[in-house]
Protein backbone atom coordinates (compact mmCIF):
# COMPACT_ATOMS: atom_id res chain seq x y z
CA UNK A 1 0.00 0.00 0.00
CA UNK A 2 2.60 2.58 0.72
CA UNK A 3 4.71 1.56 -2.01
CA UNK A 4 1.66 2.34 -4.24
CA UNK A 5 0.57 5.72 -2.65
CA UNK A 6 4.29 6.89 -3.42
CA UNK A 7 3.61 5.75 -6.85
CA UNK A 8 0.76 7.37 -6.89
CA UNK A 9 1.82 10.56 -5.47
CA UNK A 10 4.94 10.55 -8.03
CA UNK A 11 2.17 10.66 -10.63
CA UNK A 12 0.41 13.57 -9.27
CA UNK A 13 4.09 15.54 -9.10
CA UNK A 14 4.71 14.23 -12.71
CA UNK A 15 1.17 15.95 -13.68
CA UNK A 16 1.59 18.85 -11.83
CA UNK A 17 4.87 19.77 -13.26
CA UNK A 18 3.92 19.14 -16.38
CA UNK A 19 0.92 22.08 -15.79
CA UNK A 20 3.52 24.19 -14.46
CA UNK A 21 5.66 23.15 -17.71
CA UNK A 22 3.18 24.31 -19.75
CA UNK A 23 2.18 27.32 -17.84
CA UNK A 24 5.96 28.76 -18.82
CA UNK A 25 5.58 28.11 -22.29
CA UNK A 26 2.20 29.21 -22.95
CA UNK A 27 1.22 32.15 -20.55
CA UNK A 28 4.64 33.71 -19.55
CA UNK A 29 6.75 34.70 -22.52
CA UNK A 30 10.10 36.18 -21.82
CA UNK A 31 10.28 39.61 -24.11
CA UNK A 32 12.19 39.53 -27.13
CA UNK A 33 15.39 41.47 -25.90
CA UNK A 34 17.64 39.52 -23.88
CA UNK A 35 18.21 42.67 -21.97
CA UNK A 36 17.38 42.40 -17.96
CA UNK A 37 16.99 45.04 -16.50
CA UNK A 38 18.29 45.60 -12.71
CA UNK A 39 15.36 46.60 -10.33
CA UNK A 40 15.31 49.99 -9.30
CA UNK A 41 15.13 50.47 -5.70
CA UNK A 42 13.38 53.99 -4.34
CA UNK A 43 14.44 54.51 -0.91
CA UNK A 44 11.78 56.24 1.58
CA UNK A 45 12.56 58.81 4.15
CA UNK A 46 11.12 56.70 6.81
CA UNK A 47 12.56 52.76 7.87
CA UNK A 48 9.31 52.07 8.68
CA UNK A 49 6.38 51.10 6.38
CA UNK A 50 3.04 51.18 7.44
CA UNK A 51 1.24 47.76 6.44
CA UNK A 52 -2.24 47.65 5.57
CA UNK A 53 -4.00 44.98 7.73
CA UNK A 54 -5.23 41.83 5.63
CA UNK A 55 -8.33 42.08 4.49
CA UNK A 56 -10.26 38.63 5.67
CA UNK A 57 -11.02 36.60 3.27
CA UNK A 58 -15.32 36.37 3.07
CA UNK A 59 -16.91 33.75 4.95
CA UNK A 60 -19.02 31.17 2.79
CA UNK A 61 -22.60 32.13 2.94
CA UNK A 62 -25.38 29.62 3.40
CA UNK A 63 -29.18 29.47 3.50
CA UNK A 64 -30.90 26.42 4.75
CA UNK A 65 -34.14 25.93 3.08
CA UNK A 66 -35.99 23.42 5.49
CA UNK A 67 -38.68 22.73 2.63
CA UNK A 68 -36.00 21.83 -0.03
CA UNK A 69 -33.76 19.18 3.01
CA UNK A 70 -36.87 17.92 3.92
CA UNK A 71 -37.70 17.53 0.49
CA UNK A 72 -34.95 16.01 -0.58
CA UNK A 73 -34.59 13.17 2.60
CA UNK A 74 -38.05 12.24 1.34
CA UNK A 75 -37.19 11.44 -2.29
CA UNK A 76 -34.30 9.83 -0.86
CA UNK A 77 -36.27 7.32 1.06
CA UNK A 78 -39.04 6.78 -1.92
CA UNK A 79 -35.56 5.75 -4.27
CA UNK A 80 -34.66 3.80 -1.71
CA UNK A 81 -37.75 1.64 -1.06
CA UNK A 82 -37.95 1.49 -4.91
CA UNK A 83 -34.86 0.12 -5.34
CA UNK A 84 -34.70 -2.53 -2.37
CA UNK A 85 -38.37 -3.53 -2.62
CA UNK A 86 -37.81 -4.39 -6.82
CA UNK A 87 -37.65 -7.90 -6.29
CA UNK A 88 -37.65 -10.39 -3.14
CA UNK A 89 -33.66 -10.81 -2.82
CA UNK A 90 -32.87 -7.26 -2.91
CA UNK A 91 -35.61 -7.04 -0.26
CA UNK A 92 -34.14 -9.50 2.11
CA UNK A 93 -30.55 -7.99 1.28
CA UNK A 94 -31.41 -4.14 2.29
CA UNK A 95 -34.21 -4.22 4.26
CA UNK A 96 -34.20 -5.78 7.96
CA UNK A 97 -37.22 -4.35 9.63
CA UNK A 98 -39.66 -3.56 7.20
CA UNK A 99 -41.61 -1.46 9.50
CA UNK A 100 -39.10 0.75 10.15
CA UNK A 101 -39.57 1.76 6.11
CA UNK A 102 -43.38 1.74 6.33
CA UNK A 103 -43.13 -1.23 4.12
CA UNK A 104 -45.71 -3.86 3.62
CA UNK A 105 -44.14 -7.08 3.19
CA UNK A 106 -46.73 -8.98 1.44
CA UNK A 107 -46.41 -5.70 -1.37
CA UNK A 108 -42.90 -7.38 -2.19
CA UNK A 109 -43.08 -9.75 -5.35
CA UNK A 110 -41.10 -12.50 -3.67
CA UNK A 111 -38.80 -13.15 -6.79
CA UNK A 112 -35.69 -13.41 -8.03
CA UNK A 113 -36.31 -10.47 -10.05
CA UNK A 114 -36.42 -9.75 -14.03
CA UNK A 115 -33.65 -10.30 -16.79
CA UNK A 116 -35.45 -8.95 -19.57
CA UNK A 117 -35.02 -5.66 -21.63
CA UNK A 118 -38.52 -4.66 -21.09
CA UNK A 119 -38.06 -4.39 -17.57
CA UNK A 120 -34.54 -2.00 -18.22
CA UNK A 121 -36.68 0.16 -20.02
CA UNK A 122 -39.14 0.36 -17.04
CA UNK A 123 -36.83 1.08 -14.74
CA UNK A 124 -34.85 3.37 -16.56
CA UNK A 125 -39.12 5.53 -16.68
CA UNK A 126 -39.00 5.01 -13.53
CA UNK A 127 -35.72 6.70 -12.53
CA UNK A 128 -36.14 9.19 -15.03
CA UNK A 129 -39.31 10.11 -12.95
CA UNK A 130 -37.43 10.53 -9.65
CA UNK A 131 -34.45 12.24 -11.35
CA UNK A 132 -36.87 14.99 -12.39
CA UNK A 133 -37.76 15.47 -8.58
CA UNK A 134 -34.44 15.35 -7.79
CA UNK A 135 -33.41 18.60 -10.08
CA UNK A 136 -36.37 19.90 -8.69
CA UNK A 137 -34.47 20.13 -5.42
CA UNK A 138 -32.09 23.04 -5.23
CA UNK A 139 -28.48 21.15 -4.35
CA UNK A 140 -27.34 24.74 -2.22
CA UNK A 141 -30.58 25.11 -0.32
CA UNK A 142 -29.73 21.38 1.32
CA UNK A 143 -28.10 20.74 4.06
CA UNK A 144 -23.96 21.19 3.36
CA UNK A 145 -23.50 17.08 4.79
CA UNK A 146 -26.38 16.25 2.51
CA UNK A 147 -25.00 17.40 -0.94
CA UNK A 148 -22.67 14.45 -1.20
CA UNK A 149 -25.51 12.30 -0.85
CA UNK A 150 -27.19 14.53 -3.22
CA UNK A 151 -24.54 13.84 -5.99
CA UNK A 152 -24.25 10.25 -5.45
CA UNK A 153 -28.24 10.26 -5.64
CA UNK A 154 -28.07 12.04 -8.55
CA UNK A 155 -25.39 9.79 -10.17
CA UNK A 156 -27.33 6.65 -9.31
CA UNK A 157 -30.37 7.92 -10.98
CA UNK A 158 -28.94 9.16 -14.40
CA UNK A 159 -27.37 5.79 -14.64
CA UNK A 160 -30.41 4.14 -14.61
CA UNK A 161 -32.56 7.11 -17.05
CA UNK A 162 -29.62 6.97 -19.50
CA UNK A 163 -31.10 5.95 -23.12
CA UNK A 164 -29.62 2.10 -23.13
CA UNK A 165 -27.42 2.49 -26.03
CA UNK A 166 -26.18 -0.89 -25.28
CA UNK A 167 -28.96 -3.47 -24.98
CA UNK A 168 -27.38 -6.41 -25.11
CA UNK A 169 -23.85 -5.90 -25.16
CA UNK A 170 -23.76 -6.71 -21.04
CA UNK A 171 -22.40 -10.29 -21.06
CA UNK A 172 -23.96 -11.72 -17.24
CA UNK A 173 -22.06 -15.34 -17.88
CA UNK A 174 -18.27 -15.07 -16.85
CA UNK A 175 -16.25 -17.27 -16.07
CA UNK A 176 -15.58 -17.45 -12.22
CA UNK A 177 -17.85 -14.24 -10.87
CA UNK A 178 -20.95 -14.74 -13.74
CA UNK A 179 -24.27 -14.76 -12.59
CA UNK A 180 -24.34 -18.44 -12.55
CA UNK A 181 -21.30 -19.02 -10.43
CA UNK A 182 -22.88 -16.29 -8.10
CA UNK A 183 -26.25 -17.95 -7.87
CA UNK A 184 -25.80 -20.77 -5.43
CA UNK A 185 -23.26 -18.05 -3.01
CA UNK A 186 -26.10 -15.70 -2.74
CA UNK A 187 -28.77 -18.39 -1.71
CA UNK A 188 -25.93 -19.25 0.96
CA UNK A 189 -25.48 -15.29 2.03
CA UNK A 190 -29.25 -15.39 2.72
CA UNK A 191 -30.07 -14.88 6.17
CA UNK A 192 -32.80 -17.07 7.47
CA UNK A 193 -34.08 -14.38 11.20
CA UNK A 194 -37.76 -15.76 11.07
CA UNK A 195 -40.47 -18.11 9.73
CA UNK A 196 -41.42 -15.42 6.54
CA UNK A 197 -37.34 -15.53 5.80
CA UNK A 198 -37.30 -18.87 5.09
CA UNK A 199 -40.57 -19.04 3.31
CA UNK A 200 -39.16 -16.07 0.79
CA UNK A 201 -35.89 -18.19 0.71
CA UNK A 202 -37.74 -21.06 -0.58
CA UNK A 203 -40.18 -19.02 -3.26
CA UNK A 204 -37.05 -17.70 -4.28
CA UNK A 205 -35.15 -21.21 -4.79
CA UNK A 206 -38.55 -22.25 -6.94
CA UNK A 207 -38.40 -19.04 -8.88
CA UNK A 208 -35.06 -20.00 -10.50
CA UNK A 209 -36.56 -22.16 -13.47
CA UNK A 210 -38.15 -18.86 -14.67
CA UNK A 211 -35.17 -16.48 -14.04
CA UNK A 212 -32.44 -18.44 -15.44
CA UNK A 213 -34.94 -18.99 -18.19
CA UNK A 214 -34.92 -15.35 -18.89
CA UNK A 215 -30.68 -15.39 -18.77
CA UNK A 216 -30.93 -17.73 -21.53
CA UNK A 217 -33.58 -16.08 -23.85
CA UNK A 218 -31.29 -12.69 -23.07
CA UNK A 219 -28.21 -15.08 -24.70
CA UNK A 220 -30.29 -16.32 -27.15
CA UNK A 221 -30.85 -13.03 -28.46
CA UNK A 222 -26.74 -11.81 -28.16
CA UNK A 223 -26.74 -14.97 -30.57
CA UNK A 224 -29.65 -13.68 -33.02
CA UNK A 225 -27.02 -10.23 -32.66
CA UNK A 226 -23.92 -11.81 -33.68
CA UNK A 227 -22.76 -10.76 -29.97
CA UNK A 228 -22.79 -14.70 -28.73
CA UNK A 229 -19.25 -15.22 -26.64
CA UNK A 230 -16.24 -16.93 -27.92
CA UNK A 231 -15.78 -20.63 -28.11
CA UNK A 232 -13.66 -20.64 -25.41
CA UNK A 233 -15.20 -18.83 -23.46
CA UNK A 234 -18.58 -20.90 -23.75
CA UNK A 235 -16.64 -23.64 -22.45
CA UNK A 236 -15.40 -22.41 -19.41
CA UNK A 237 -19.07 -21.53 -18.45
CA UNK A 238 -20.17 -24.66 -19.74
CA UNK A 239 -17.77 -26.26 -17.38
CA UNK A 240 -18.76 -23.90 -14.29
CA UNK A 241 -22.14 -25.16 -14.57
CA UNK A 242 -21.43 -28.85 -15.03
CA UNK A 243 -19.45 -28.35 -11.63
CA UNK A 244 -22.78 -26.84 -10.33
CA UNK A 245 -24.97 -29.89 -11.83
CA UNK A 246 -22.81 -32.53 -10.79
CA UNK A 247 -23.16 -31.50 -6.88
CA UNK A 248 -26.84 -32.14 -7.30
CA UNK A 249 -26.71 -34.20 -3.99
CA UNK A 250 -23.94 -32.83 -2.21
CA UNK A 251 -24.15 -28.67 -2.75
CA UNK A 252 -23.66 -26.89 0.51
CA UNK A 253 -26.70 -25.04 0.03
CA UNK A 254 -28.12 -28.59 1.87
CA UNK A 255 -26.10 -27.39 4.94
CA UNK A 256 -26.51 -23.82 4.77
CA UNK A 257 -30.39 -23.93 4.54
CA UNK A 258 -30.34 -26.47 7.70
CA UNK A 259 -27.97 -24.56 9.89
CA UNK A 260 -30.07 -21.62 9.41
CA UNK A 261 -33.70 -23.30 9.73
CA UNK A 262 -31.70 -24.83 13.19
CA UNK A 263 -31.16 -21.44 14.48
CA UNK A 264 -35.17 -20.04 13.73
CA UNK A 265 -36.05 -20.48 17.50
CA UNK A 266 -39.90 -20.31 17.15
CA UNK A 267 -40.49 -23.41 14.72
CA UNK A 268 -41.71 -26.56 15.20
CA UNK A 269 -40.58 -29.86 14.96
CA UNK A 270 -43.01 -30.35 11.72
CA UNK A 271 -42.42 -27.09 10.22
CA UNK A 272 -38.89 -27.50 10.97
CA UNK A 273 -38.99 -31.09 8.49
CA UNK A 274 -41.53 -29.55 6.07
CA UNK A 275 -38.89 -27.03 5.20
CA UNK A 276 -36.02 -28.99 5.08
CA UNK A 277 -38.03 -31.10 2.73
CA UNK A 278 -39.12 -29.22 0.85
CA UNK A 279 -35.45 -27.26 0.89
CA UNK A 280 -33.81 -31.27 -0.62
CA UNK A 281 -36.70 -31.47 -3.22
CA UNK A 282 -36.17 -28.13 -4.81
CA UNK A 283 -32.36 -28.47 -5.32
CA UNK A 284 -32.78 -31.79 -6.54
CA UNK A 285 -35.63 -30.58 -9.00
CA UNK A 286 -36.22 -27.05 -10.12
CA UNK A 287 -32.63 -25.32 -8.66
CA UNK A 288 -30.44 -28.05 -10.73
CA UNK A 289 -33.34 -28.14 -13.83
CA UNK A 290 -32.74 -24.56 -13.83
CA UNK A 291 -28.84 -25.10 -14.77
CA UNK A 292 -29.14 -27.92 -16.81
CA UNK A 293 -31.85 -25.80 -19.04
CA UNK A 294 -29.55 -22.89 -19.30
CA UNK A 295 -26.54 -25.61 -20.08
CA UNK A 296 -28.04 -27.18 -22.56
CA UNK A 297 -29.60 -24.04 -24.39
CA UNK A 298 -26.45 -22.79 -24.41
CA UNK A 299 -24.51 -25.60 -26.40
CA UNK A 300 -26.91 -25.22 -28.76
CA UNK A 301 -26.12 -21.90 -29.34
CA UNK A 302 -22.52 -23.25 -29.84
CA UNK A 303 -22.68 -22.78 -33.84
CA UNK A 304 -23.29 -18.56 -33.00
CA UNK A 305 -20.16 -18.53 -31.26
CA UNK A 306 -17.91 -15.56 -32.40
CA UNK A 307 -14.37 -16.07 -33.34
CA UNK A 308 -11.28 -13.78 -31.35
CA UNK A 309 -11.25 -12.07 -34.62
CA UNK A 310 -14.54 -11.00 -34.86
CA UNK A 311 -14.88 -10.17 -31.22
CA UNK A 312 -11.95 -7.67 -31.59
CA UNK A 313 -13.75 -6.06 -34.49
CA UNK A 314 -15.03 -3.20 -32.30
CA UNK A 315 -17.48 -1.04 -33.58
CA UNK A 316 -17.60 3.18 -32.71
CA UNK A 317 -20.92 2.17 -30.23
CA UNK A 318 -18.94 -0.93 -28.92
CA UNK A 319 -15.96 1.03 -28.11
CA UNK A 320 -17.89 3.92 -26.25
CA UNK A 321 -19.83 0.60 -24.05
CA UNK A 322 -15.84 -0.65 -23.32
CA UNK A 323 -15.40 3.06 -22.25
CA UNK A 324 -18.24 3.45 -19.94
CA UNK A 325 -17.80 0.07 -18.44
CA UNK A 326 -14.32 0.94 -17.63
CA UNK A 327 -15.37 4.55 -15.97
CA UNK A 328 -18.05 2.55 -13.78
CA UNK A 329 -15.57 0.00 -12.94
CA UNK A 330 -13.00 2.61 -11.92
CA UNK A 331 -15.40 4.79 -10.43
CA UNK A 332 -13.78 7.84 -12.58
CA UNK A 333 -14.87 9.58 -15.77
CA UNK A 334 -11.05 8.76 -17.58
CA UNK A 335 -11.07 8.09 -21.14
CA UNK A 336 -9.11 4.87 -22.39
CA UNK A 337 -6.37 7.09 -23.84
CA UNK A 338 -6.13 9.08 -20.36
CA UNK A 339 -6.59 5.63 -18.21
CA UNK A 340 -3.59 4.17 -20.65
CA UNK A 341 -1.38 6.95 -20.11
CA UNK A 342 -2.12 6.19 -16.45
CA UNK A 343 -0.90 2.50 -16.90
CA UNK A 344 2.43 3.46 -18.92
CA UNK A 345 3.34 5.59 -15.79
CA UNK A 346 2.86 2.84 -13.66
CA UNK A 347 4.60 0.35 -16.18
CA UNK A 348 7.79 2.20 -16.01
CA UNK A 349 7.53 2.31 -11.97
CA UNK A 350 6.95 -1.51 -12.24
CA UNK A 351 10.14 -1.60 -15.04
CA UNK A 352 12.24 0.55 -12.44
CA UNK A 353 11.54 -1.82 -9.37
CA UNK A 354 11.82 -4.66 -11.79
CA UNK A 355 15.77 -3.34 -12.49
CA UNK A 356 16.50 -2.40 -9.52
CA UNK A 357 15.58 -5.79 -7.34
CA UNK A 358 17.77 -7.36 -10.55
CA UNK A 359 20.74 -5.48 -10.45
CA UNK A 360 21.18 -6.64 -6.70
CA UNK A 361 20.18 -10.34 -7.33
CA UNK A 362 20.66 -10.98 -10.90
CA UNK A 363 19.97 -15.03 -10.40
CA UNK A 364 15.96 -14.05 -9.06
CA UNK A 365 14.27 -14.94 -12.04
CA UNK A 366 15.61 -18.43 -12.28
CA UNK A 367 14.74 -18.88 -8.56
CA UNK A 368 12.33 -21.51 -8.02
CA UNK A 369 9.09 -19.72 -5.95
CA UNK A 370 7.25 -21.67 -3.61
CA UNK A 371 3.46 -20.46 -3.27
CA UNK A 372 2.89 -22.61 -0.35
CA UNK A 373 4.79 -24.02 2.78
CA UNK A 374 2.95 -27.19 2.48
CA UNK A 375 0.98 -26.41 5.92
CA UNK A 376 -2.44 -24.40 5.11
CA UNK A 377 -1.98 -22.82 9.16
CA UNK A 378 1.57 -22.07 8.49
CA UNK A 379 -0.07 -19.93 4.95
CA UNK A 380 -2.69 -18.43 6.61
CA UNK A 381 -0.35 -16.93 9.76
CA UNK A 382 1.87 -15.98 6.95
CA UNK A 383 -0.81 -13.98 5.16
CA UNK A 384 -2.33 -12.57 8.05
CA UNK A 385 1.40 -11.32 9.24
CA UNK A 386 1.37 -9.83 5.80
CA UNK A 387 -1.64 -7.55 6.05
CA UNK A 388 -1.21 -6.52 9.45
CA UNK A 389 0.02 -3.08 8.32
CA UNK A 390 -2.71 -2.96 5.45
CA UNK A 391 -5.65 -3.55 7.37
CA UNK A 392 -7.89 -3.54 10.53
CA UNK A 393 -7.60 -7.04 12.93
CA UNK A 394 -9.88 -9.25 11.77
CA UNK A 395 -12.35 -11.09 13.66
CA UNK A 396 -12.04 -15.10 14.38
Amino acid sequence: MNSKANRMSRQIALVMALILLMSVFSGCKLPDSTIINEPVTIESETTDVPVADATPAPEPTFTLDQAADDAYHALDLNVFRWYATSDGYSFHMFIDNPADYSIDHNSVPMTLGEFTEEDSVRLGNEAAVYLTQLDAIDRDQIKPESQFSYDVLHEFLSGYAAEDKFAYFYEPLTEYSGLHSNMPLSFALFDLKNVEDVEDYLALLADMPRYMGQVLAYEQQRARLGMFMTEPALDAILEDLQLIIDAKDTSFLYVTFDEGVDRVTNLSADQVKTFKDKNISLLKNEYIDSFQTLYDGLEALRKDCRSYEAASQYSELQKEYFEQTMQSAGCNDLSVEETLEMLKIELSYLLDDFSRITSKDPDITSKKIEVTSGNMQQDLDYLQKLIQPILPVLPE
